[in-house]
């Protein structure tokens, strides 16, 4: 089973639903695009890959258990539970109440900071480089209710966004929440931030991005202030969050279009000022999770109901157009590599199947399975993180269960 079939997004669109019978308003200062989307196939329906390309090594994360070309988790105490980039060859590595920053091309340790995650509750977690530093992003589920909200008495969950310099110290926390709860309606405080997709920080560190119920959020850390870039009136409710450079922020979720009884799941784009709004439902692909984006590119995922084997992927300054992938399976789990050269694929079953591809061309690099004997290892969606200048893919799966690694150089 896969780890969501994101019961939020059901849930948004039945509301957008409700909304149309109040009538939906225009959106006479953005665009929408529902064109039928071209195809753009490279790899081969059935691919055969020499396995001989693979150096596949698969482990538990237990002290000394793993080591690949300058990656020895022996190096590090306790049980690890999730790898992230870390901008170059380095990695941010975690356990239950340490991050560290790994060197892959020292085979060390350079930093290492206590975090205290043990000690709380939090759903998710995710960590990022910015410039100068990292952030780290916790889904917390301790925040205390609204008083007068949808969830009046209840716990209503927030992400805290900790930021880092180089050497792993603790520059600022942000609570997400709290610093838009001058331009938030009172639905979305109650609601609160469900998933941590619905967050992203920019690449530079300088701006925090929200979804929520009704409206696309920006918070601007150098100056303190807060504003909708997608307002209420848009009729979209942007719960998938992805920073597309800088200045310009991609989202994807449940979109009500004028005139229009029932919702669909769209994706887009807004200049962090709130300008060149642009919503787009393609004809022929119907849009999942969003991978990831770039200041050239966002990449789209299909609907996990409608999975047919195709990404799609949107150029800044072009049209979108659709990747077919290596079997009719793939779609809708995907993973952007750092660099924006390369994705991956994720495919459940009998065996975990993780596919390569180069963004450029679509064509297929390399794929790997992995087969255990306790199914619910691979029954979880699992983290992939392709870093390019290695030309390296780390696969994490099993979390929250018993978390194991498998590396691959392609």
């Amino acid at each position: 089973m896969k780890k969501r079939i994101s019961i939020l997004s059901l849930i948004l669109s039945l509301m957008l639903v409700f909304t149309a019978c109040t009538g939906p308003t225009a959106l006479p200062d953005s665009s929408t695009d529902s064109s039928p989307v071209p195809e753009f196939q490279t790899a081969a329906a059935e691919p055969e890959v020499s396995m001989s390309t693979l150096t596949p090594m698969v482990s538990k994360t237990t002290a000394g258990s793993l080591s690949f070309k300058g990656f020895t988790t022996g190096n590090i105490p306790g049980d690890i539970k999730n790898v992230y980039n870390g901008g170059g060859s380095n990695v941010l590595v975690t356990t239950s109440n340490t991050l560290y920053l790994y060197d892959l091309s020292q085979d060390a340790v350079t930093a290492k900071t206590e975090t205290g995650t043990s000690s709380r509750t939090y759903r998710e977690e995710h960590y990022k480089p910015v410039r100068n530093g990292f952030v780290g992003l916790l889904l917390d589920l301790n925040r205390p209710g609204s008083e007068s909200g949808l969830l009046e008495g209840s716990s209503v969950p927030d992400v805290t966004c900790i930021f880092y310099d180089l050497q792993l110290n603790k520059i600022r926390e942000i609570k997400v929440l709290e610093v838009l709860a001058g331009v938030m309606s009172e639905a979305d405080k109650s609601f609160g931030v469900q998933e941590l997709r619905m967050i992203d920080v920019s690449d530079d560190g300088s701006r925090i991005a929200a979804g929520s119920l009704s409206a696309l959020y920006l918070y601007d850390i150098e100056t303190g202030t807060a504003r909708q870039i997608v307002p209420e009136s848009k009729n979209m409710i942007p719960n998938d969050v992805r920073f597309a450079g800088n200045s310009r922020v991609a989202f994807g979720g449940a979109y009500l279009p004028a005139g229009a009884s029932e919702s669909t799941y769209s994706y887009g784009t807004v200049n962090i000022d709130g300008s060149n709004l642009q919503i787009h439902t393609p004809e022929n692909f119907r849009a999942g999770e969003l991978p990831g984006a770039r200041d050239s590119f966002v990449l789209v995922g299909q609907d996990m109901r409608a999975v047919s084997g195709q990404l799609l992927i949107h150029p800044a300054d072009g049209a979108a157009r659709t990747i077919k992938l290596a079997t009719a399976r793939e779609g809708d789990m995907a993973y952007l590599s750092d660099g924006g050269k390369y994705f991956a694929t994720s495919v459940n079953g009998d065996k975990l199947a993780v596919r390569i591809y180069e963004m450029e061309s679509g064509s297929l690099v390399t794929e790997t399975f992995i087969a255990e004997d306790d199914v619910t290892l691979i029954s979880r969606v699992p983290d992939v993180r392709i870093i390019d200048s290695l030309r390296t893919a780390i696969i994490i799966y099993g979390q929250y269960v018993n978390t194991r690694i498998k590396v691959v150089q392609f």
